[in-house]
């Protein structure tokens, strides 16, 4: 390989890399919800959300049936990475040490068509 394909090949590996790590994140990650007050209002009206008379004259909801935190699955996710990085790593030495094109181009493939 000239030195602008081994150029070419790990830009592409890179960017290969990027675009499923991305993929992962998003598959593993579980956006926030949270409610207005509207719709906290509407749940109470609905009698979905029971109000409780708290301490000093004030009132309680419990609304974490309908509401959640972000969440994000770190286990999934570097399992995904590790695999992702063993075959970028594989690719780029192939590209690196002089293996034939052909060779790199197929842990590139495998690489592409890595599902998340």
């Amino acid at each position: 390989m000239k030195q602008e394909q081994k150029k070419y090949a790990m830009g592409r590996i890179d960017q290969v890399i990027n675009s499923k790590m991305n993929e992962a994140r998003r598959k593993f990650s579980t956006p926030e919800i949270r409610l207005s007050n509207e719709d906290k209002l509407k749940l109470i009206k609905a009698g979905k959300v029971e109000l409780k008379a708290g301490h000093y004259g004030e009132f309680t909801a419990d609304f974490s049936k309908f509401e959640r935190n972000e969440a994000f699955d770190h286990d999934k996710y570097k399992v995904i990475e590790k695999d992702l990085f063993a075959l970028a790593t594989t690719a780029k030495d192939k590209i690196m040490l002089g293996d034939d094109c052909e060779s790199a181009m197929k842990v590139l493939e495998t690489l592409e068509n890595y599902k998340i």
